[in-house]
């Protein structure tokens, strides 16, 4: 199965709202209420985006949506039908839901910690596709890298121009060590650390907490990155409890295929171009500056320490 084929199957037939559970009682955050807080997440390049929002959700609203999850029905898939789906993943059930209302809302709480712009797109918006992850004990994820999707950018003429994410938006519902044990998402170090030692080690270790949103980007898949990948994760076993998180994407409008498609931030820096949107000239190839851009040297400079510890 190819990529777009994979891609497509995993966000065929959604179901309805989660979030309607939220109007019916009226349990949206006030703005007032809320005070999220920005976490770096180290062992990253720093001009990566890699973030933990903290509170971006209530402790109403989590509730909210894990009561509002369907236990069947369109966009409902249970545990096998996952591990067929999905290599490497142990999940109790996921369900697939087209929710435009937490999309604006979510969007509207963390879009000042947003970059504008990556890789020659502007921000456009958090995608109203969420997978609400529901994992028992022995629930886990293995190693992997997130892909950008759609696994193709698509030309959206009401956006201007062609659509892809570039970063992973990953919202927590419930707590490590009160809801359940286990399950942490974990960074992980590629590297050649001996014979017989595992090929990866843990670079960061997040504990879940409701209400957290993880915002971090996805690495140019196809064609492979020239440089070495800094975003693998996998989510450890769940060792007791029930353990609640919804994902999606966030999305950005690019001027052409060829941005969409190739942007890469290490690549992109360490052959001195970077990116501008240039939204005066609509369907025209991005801006790319020359390896005496200052801000292209800092970013190649720190690639090239960080490749030699």
């Amino acid at each position: 199965m190819t990529d777009s084929a994979w891609c497509a199957k995993k966000n065929d037939g959604a179901g309805h709202a989660v979030s309607a559970k939220l109007d019916e009682f009226n349990a949206w955050q006030c703005d007032a209420q809320r005070q999220i807080r920005s976490e770096r997440i180290p062992g990253v390049t720093v001009e990566m985006p890699a973030e933990v929002l903290r509170e971006v959700l209530s402790p109403e609203e989590c509730q909210s949506l894990i009561e509002g999850i369907p236990k069947g029905g369109a966009g409902h898939m249970d545990g096998a039908e996952v591990s067929q789906l999905y290599r490497d993943r142990v999940l109790a059930s996921r369900y697939l839901s087209h929710d435009p209302k937490l999309a604006l809302q979510v969007m509207d709480r963390i879009s000042a910690y947003l970059p504008g712009g990556l890789d020659g797109g502007r921000l456009f918006r958090v995608s109203p596709t969420f997978r609400f992850l529901h994992y028992e004990e022995g629930g886990r994820q293995g190693c992997h890298i997130d892909g950008r999707e759609p696994a193709e950018p698509v030309l959206e003429e009401a956006a201007g121009g062609w659509v892809q994410s570039r970063l992973t938006l990953q919202m927590y519902l419930n707590s490590h060590g009160v809801d359940f044990e286990g399950g942490e998402l974990v960074f992980l170090q590629p590297g050649n650390f001996g014979a017989g030692a595992p090929q990866f080690r843990a670079k960061h270790i997040y504990e879940p907490c409701a209400g957290d949103a993880l915002v971090f980007y996805q690495e140019r898949l196809q064609p492979p990155s020239n440089l070495s990948y800094e975003l693998h994760h996998e989510a450890s076993d769940v060792e007791g409890g029930n353990k609640y998180a919804c994902r999606t994407m966030i999305e950005y409008v690019f001027p052409d295929r060829e941005s969409a498609t190739m942007g890469n931030i290490k690549d992109d820096a360490s052959s001195g171009r970077i990116r501008r949107y240039c939204p005066e000239r609509p369907g025209h190839a991005s801006d790319l500056r020359d390896a005496t851009d200052t801000t292209a040297v800092t970013l190649y400079n720190h690639d090239s320490q960080a490749e030699q510890q």
